[in-house]
């Protein structure tokens, strides 16, 4: 299951100290970072692909 955090102030310890504003989980597992807007089109591209796949 997928879901997103969103609305954050999330501290990356990546190499680039990034600080994004949301999370995408798939189960317990983060599966991409950024923006809300880019997390959001991530969701939505996904949810497109899978009603496709069930009709």
């Amino acid at each position: 299951m997928k879901r997103a955090l969103v609305n954050g102030n999330i501290h990356c310890l990546d190499e680039n100290q990034r600080v994004v504003q949301a999370i995408l989980m798939d189960g317990n597992r983060i599966a991409a970072v950024g923006t809300n807007e880019e997390i959001a089109a991530m969701l939505e591209a996904e949810e497109t692909a899978e009603a496709s796949e069930n009709h």
